[in-house]
């Protein structure tokens, strides 16, 4: 028996001048448990590590400890999928990331450039970073 649940929203953080929220792709129950599914491209920019922030979020936010990360392909229509467990550590780096935004928001000015010190995400600066011109 599976049970689809569309269009679960997450409240992620909640700080009195900081809240996050947002629309889980799929939150499922199974007879062997519930899990919080994210749903990506598999030809994507991005890397597992933020995809596994996104799915903390909703995992955190609904107390799910399992959830998946479903890439597709859009061009072979070829699926993969991986399994991932709940990680209290990358939920509270990702609610940090959150506050920090929201705290230069309220000053008007741009965050800190974190894959400017990250070898390992040092390509979003070229490739996806719309500030690249104005970042220091």
């Amino acid at each position: 028996l599976v049970d689809i649940k569309p269009g679960a929203i997450s409240n992620f953080v909640d700080k009195s001048d900081c809240f996050i929220s947002g629309r889980l792709d799929a939150w499922i129950s199974t007879d062997n448990g519930e899990y919080v599914i994210e749903i990506k491209p598999s030809n994507s920019l991005l890397k597992d590590e933020q995809y596994k922030m996104q799915l903390m979020q909703g995992m955190y936010a609904h107390k799910v400890n399992d959830g998946i990360i479903y890439f597709y392909n859009p061009l072979s229509g070829v699926p993969t999928e991986k399994h991932i467990k709940y990680d209290k550590s990358l939920v509270e780096i990702s609610a940090k990331r959150a506050i920090a935004i929201s705290d230069c928001l309220k000053m008007n000015t741009l965050p800190f450039a974190e894959a400017k010190i990250r070898k390992e995400i040092e390509w979003q600066c070229t490739k996806i970073c719309s500030f690249r011109e104005v970042c220091k």
